[in-house]
């Protein structure tokens, strides 16, 4: 049995730029995602429930095989989950197994998926328009206007 870790430093403050982020990542999979008040345990691989709980529970193979849900994490997986905190923010939790695939470079591009759709809804909400563009480094620039 793989132990989860809380990957402390990785918290996102908005629920809505979260489930963006996923969306963007899974496409139309991540109808599968679950998103509950309710805290609910992990699964493991084998479809054995977890003491760990989240709120948004991304599905592995243990959940697909017990309850039919599609698998998103990879094969022999773990469930990978974002626990709501006191402070109103998601911690990311994922086992070491599934840390392979879902590692450093997953975890930033869904970091800054969310901070892309923070930055999009907080322009919106002051009245601003937004381009992205790629720069000639290939990162990404957003350009914002305000017609006064």
């Amino acid at each position: 049995m793989s132990a989860y870790s809380h990957i402390s430093e990785v918290k996102f403050n908005s629920l809505e730029c979260l489930k963006e982020a996923l969306a963007e990542i899974y496409g139309e999979e991540a109808a599968a995602i679950i998103y509950t008040e309710e805290a609910q345990h992990l699964m493991g691989y084998q479809g054995d429930t977890r003491p760990e709980v989240a709120n948004i529970i991304i599905p592995g193979s243990g959940r697909a095989k017990r309850k039919g849900t599609p698998n998103l994490v990879g094969s022999a997986s773990n469930d990978i989950g974002f626990h709501l905190q006191a402070d109103g923010s998601y911690k990311l939790m994922i086992s070491e197994y599934d840390s392979r695939k879902h590692g450093v470079d997953w975890v930033n591009n869904l970091k800054k998926l969310a901070a892309t759709a923070l930055i999009k809804k907080n322009a919106k909400k002051n009245g601003y328009t937004i381009k992205k563009v790629t720069n000639q480094a290939g990162n990404t620039e957003f350009i914002l206007a305000k017609i006064v």
